[in-house]
C-alpha cells in the first residue's frame, strides 16, 4: 500500500497520471477504511473526479460535505481545509 509523500498516511494506491511545475493529475484509490486525513494546501486548487463512488471531500467550510458518485466533481480552493474517503 503506497504512503503519502510525507508518509502520514497509507492508502490502497497511488497513480501518477502527469505532473509539470503547475500541474500533477493522480489517481488515489482508497480501501472503506482508509482516507486522505484533514490538509489544506496554501497555493494549490484540488479538483476531485470521482471515478469509482461514492467518496465524499469534506471541508471545514458552509458547504461542508460532498458526496460524489462516478462522473461528479468538487473543487476545494487554497487555505480550505479538507478530507476524502469512500463511503459505502
Amino acid at each position: 500500500m503506497p504512503d503519502s509523500k510525507d508518509g502520514r498516511y497509507t492508502i490502497e494506491d497511488r497513480q501518477l497520471i502527469a505532473e509539470t511545475a503547475d500541474l500533477r493529475v493522480q489517481i488515489l484509490t482508497l480501501a472503506n477504511d482508509q482516507q486522505v486525513p484533514w490538509h489544506y494546501h496554501s497555493e494549490v486548487t484540488d479538483t476531485f473526479t470521482c471515478l469509482e463512488g461514492p467518496m465524499v471531500v469534506k471541508t471545514k467550510t458552509a458547504d461542508a460535505d460532498h458526496e460524489l458518485l462516478p462522473g461528479d466533481t468538487c473543487v476545494v480552493s487554497p487555505n480550505t481545509a479538507h478530507q476524502v474517503y469512500q463511503c459505502g
